[in-house]
């Protein structure tokens, strides 16, 4: 379960956008009056102002896009293009149709922030343009687990755009061509549209009824090339509802017509699967600049001070120009940290809505940049001066958590169980669990639920009842979270104990959007705030373990400019001897430790928490101890003259604290026990050293 105490996140305005979504296949196309293929780019490039091309096929991507991003979907499709790698096209006919046909790959950070962008252009009917998010893009997504996106898109733009123009007989996206031909054996029958039920034989089984005929060739294409080329080879259980030959010996046995036509050389598709590592050219990526509303937003550097965006792991996070950065550090890390906790399905969600968190002083400075901040939609804003409050930092009115945890509840119930299809039971599940809280008068709902929002996602909450669902979720985490440090709002109970036992369906809906992913019992890891290892603080989490003492060492032969650990959470140790081994290297190395309101060491956390030259913590940090245990004995089962205390008391020594702490320690509580540390035994011990 993770520790939300230990975790760090924001709070106060939702709001929406008319979201233009791309047509089937992705591929969009337009009923307005359409302007010239060099018309249309000039639109693009106002819209999407980062830009490369391959061969003369353009790429294009809103100013958000992370680069990387761009540059590997480059990567992908000069490699489809140029298998051999040689920098010369394998088949000039299609690179040449292609370019004349304006063949387009459009990339945003998620499908609403492309969406938002295109919605207002007028493109040519005869444009071939295809959409890719960033968030779908996975580099080396076999070796993460993750299916990398980028391999279908591109193909679908090359296959759509080129070979079925090129060759319509062979590949043509219409009734009586070869791979059209194929198709319909694969789906058991010729269906114009999709089919009751497909045919018992069929391994072809798309059932998209925004596809129509021309669309199923391009998926079919799809399909059948990636399997030849291995992409599929492990992913069955996630396609087999709609292709069931994820090899290329099924391919070849199963469908002998496709496998020809798509391994016959004289077409020159791709025989190797590209994996975005293509050398033969650099791709430089270009971007729009004249602030003349042509797409570069040239509004955020002038109103925000911090800026992080979007990237596969969290949500775009931007604080404003008159806020502390202290504050923004902790949204930031908040959000980083319960991103990292969520049910990868609700994570996805919200990385899908592309929503922004702005971290600004106060409501006036929201209004006052409302117009701006409108423009970014979705956002939600949290202050770090609100009627004197900063909403970063813990409160006992938040139950010890802080607003900017509490308000990521929101988010979750709004973008993710309202709004992603596959989550729909979770929102069904969390609407029974509500009911079962009210019906038991343990949670009163409050009044802001009403109609009448000017905004849709909003008002689509409201008609959805995720208003108060998202209120109820808000209260819950005070609840599960809270440590039972303070009232759980509109819950009249006050423990986490109380809610298992009285609204045990609340209980799991926060198991199941926090799950169990064995945390605690993962190595320490040791990062650099934005990742920038030359910083002179780096960031501690996780449990001590027999690698602890290499990791640490590696990490100061490689960054020795450190001079301050932040233990955020150190629950203790699964080896008392590197524990202290490694934290020996600590201390020869004059670092300081540090734990954060919100932080946690425990048990041989705690140890190594003394070794810093220079210790100190912020309130609320919790400090455990307890008695060791090892097999069927702990440490007071020994006698105090016993050798088995011996390297605990020369550490203490070492350390400059008094050995009477090691025995209060060993009284404090039992090994399978905790105790936290009063401010007057912290202050006894000298566990601090100001």
């Amino acid at each position: 379960m993770m520790n939300l105490s230990n975790t760090r996140l924001a709070s106060s305005m939702l709001a929406a956008l008319l979201i233009t979504t791309l047509a089937g296949c992705n591929d969009s196309t337009s009923d307005k009056t359409t302007p010239t293929t060099s018309e249309a780019q000039k639109q693009l490039s106002a819209a999407l102002p980062q830009a490369t091309n391959v061969f003369g096929i353009q790429i294009r991507a809103t100013a958000a896009t992370p680069k990387e991003k761009i540059m590997h979907a480059a990567n992908v499709m000069a490699q489809y293009l140029d298998n051999n790698e040689d920098g010369i096209p394998d088949n000039d006919l299609i690179v040449a149709k292609m370019v004349e046909k304006g063949a387009t790959l459009v990339i945003g950070t998620t499908e609403n922030e492309l969406g938002r962008a295109l919605g207002q252009l007028t493109l040519s009917d005869d444009m071939a343009i295809q959409d890719l998010y960033a968030s779908e893009i996975h580099p080396k997504g076999t070796n993460s687990g993750q299916f990398d996106a980028t391999l279908e898109e591109v193909l679908h733009l090359i296959t759509h755009a080129g070979y079925a123009a090129v060759y319509p007989a062979a590949f043509g996206e219409k009734t009586g061509s070869d791979i059209a031909n194929a198709m319909d054996i694969a789906r058991g029958g010729r269906f114009d549209t999709i089919p009751s039920s497909y045919p018992e034989q069929a391994w072809y089984r798309y059932d998209d009824e925004s596809c129509e005929y021309d669309c199923m060739v391009t998926e079919y294409t799809y399909w059948a090339l990636t399997s030849i080329l291995g992409a599929q080879e492990t992913r069955l259980s996630n396609i087999s509802q709609e292709w069931k030959l994820h090899t290329k010996d099924l391919v070849e046995q199963t469908d002998p017509a496709i496998f020809s036509l798509l391994t016959n050389p004289a077409y020159a598709l791709a025989t190797v699967l590209p994996d975005g590592d293509y050398d033969a050219i650099n791709f430089a990526i270009t971007v729009s600049d004249t602030s003349s509303g042509n797409g570069v937003d040239s509004n955020k550097a002038k109103v925000f001070e911090y800026i992080t965006e979007q990237s596969d792991d969290t949500i775009a996070v931007y604080g404003a120009k008159n806020i502390e950065k202290l504050s923004y550090d902790r949204a930031l890390a908040d959000i980083q940290l319960v991103m990292d906790s969520l049910d990868a399905d609700v994570k996805q969600g919200l990385l899908n809505s592309g929503v922004k968190m702005l971290i600004v002083s106060n409501e006036q400075a929201l209004d006052d940049n409302i117009d701006y901040f409108q423009s970014l939609l979705p956002v939600e804003a949290i202050y770090t001066v609100q009627d004197g409050l900063d909403e970063t930092l813990a409160s006992a009115e938040n139950a010890g958590l802080s607003t900017t945890k509490l308000e990521l509840m929101y988010l979750v119930v709004y973008y993710s169980l309202l709004t992603e299809d596959n989550l729909s039971a979770a929102y069904s599940e969390l609407q029974t669990a509500y009911a079962e809280a009210t019906s038991k008068n343990l949670f009163i709902p409050g009044k802001a639920y009403q109609d009448g929002y000017d905004d849709e996602i909003h008002q689509h909450a409201s008609d959805n009842n995720a208003l108060k669902y998202g209120s109820y979720v808000f209260n819950l985490a005070k609840l599960y979270f809270g440590d039972d440090k303070g009232p759980a709002g509109e819950f009249n109970i006050t423990t986490r104990a109380q809610l298992q036992r009285k609204n045990p369906l609340g209980y799991q809906i926060m198991e199941n959007l926090f799950p169990d992913d064995d945390d605690e019992n993962k190595s320490a890891s040791f990062t650099f705030k934005d990742g920038d290892n030359s910083a002179d603080t780096v960031y501690m989490n996780g449990l001590i373990t027999s690698d602890t003492l290499d990791d640490i060492k590696t990490l100061l032969e490689q960054s020795p400019q450190i001079t301050t650990m932040v233990m955020q959470n150190v629950p203790g140790s699964i080896d008392d001897e590197i524990n202290l081994l490694a934290s020996r290297e600590i201390r020869k190395h004059g670092i300081a430790t540090h734990i954060p309101a919100d932080g946690m060491v425990a048990s041989g956390g705690t140890d190594m928490f003394l070794a810093g030259i220079k210790r100190t913590i912020e309130p609320g940090a919790k400090i455990g101890v307890h008695s060791w245990g090892g097999g069927d004995l702990a440490a007071t089962d020994y006698s105090r003259d016993h050798e088995v205390h011996v390297q605990y008391l020369d550490y203490y020594k070492e350390m400059n604290i008094n050995t009477d702490f090691y025995w209060y320690t060993l009284e404090a509580a039992p090994a399978d026990d905790i105790l936290w540390m009063s401010e007057q035994d912290i202050a006894k011990y000298n566990v601090v050293t100001e």
